[in-house]
């Protein structure tokens, strides 16, 4: 091991440094990560140098890496808590950290926003209600809600929802039938005096 005051060990931590600062510049990183991705090429004393180097110029920030996390998974694919909680302790996040960017986190809220965001892009395939709640729980389930979250959601959502889709089958149906030739003197007078 190459002590951090001579000249190699300084040119080990110049290269550390800026191989960290490479990786964070991707996206966020807890403390951890950037420790694992350090281990794989410079010893204990050069990583522990650059993290004291790195949390010092707030580059590094386990609180704010973490309410990042949250806040993207929040707006990109909301997710149940505790998959959130999850995914930070497999990035290294300490519990306190977790439990403190997790404050006031709601299942309901981004089960909902998961659940719409589907809807709304399911909307214009005329699947069937059945079809659309099975589709919508499955995405709510492998996001990790649990099943009364994911029942309530489903229902919550198709009450709002099931007004709409019944409008479009409605519309639908009285277009196609707009669209047919009449066939009898009967059915032409029937929709002579409907246009009318």
């Amino acid at each position: 091991m190459v002590p951090p005051d001579s000249l190699e060990g300084e040119e080990h931590f110049v290269k550390a440094k800026d191989a960290a600062l490479r990786f964070l510049t991707y996206r966020a990183r807890s403390e951890a990560e950037v420790r694992r991705r350090l281990s794989k090429k410079y010893g204990p004393a050069v990583i522990e140098q650059v993290i004291e180097t790195l949390l010092r110029q707030n580059f590094l920030d386990d609180s704010s890496f973490a309410q990042v996390w949250r806040d993207n998974r929040e707006l990109h694919r909301p997710r149940a808590k505790r998959m959130v909680q999850q995914e930070l302790r497999q990035l290294g996040v300490s519990s306190d950290v977790i439990q403190d960017s997790l404050e006031g986190y709601s299942d309901e809220s981004n089960a909902y926003d998961a659940g719409i965001k589907l809807a709304r892009k399911l909307a214009s395939r005329n699947f069937s209600d059945e079809e659309l709640r099975r589709r919508i729980s499955s995405l709510l389930q492998r996001r990790g809600f649990s099943y009364g979250m994911v029942r309530e959601t489903v229902e919550k959502l198709c009450g709002e929802l099931g007004a709409d889709s019944l409008h479009r089958q409605d519309d639908a149906k009285n277009h196609e039938e707009e669209s047919q030739p009449p066939d009898t003197k009967a059915d032409r007078d029937a929709q002579q005096s409907k246009q009318s």
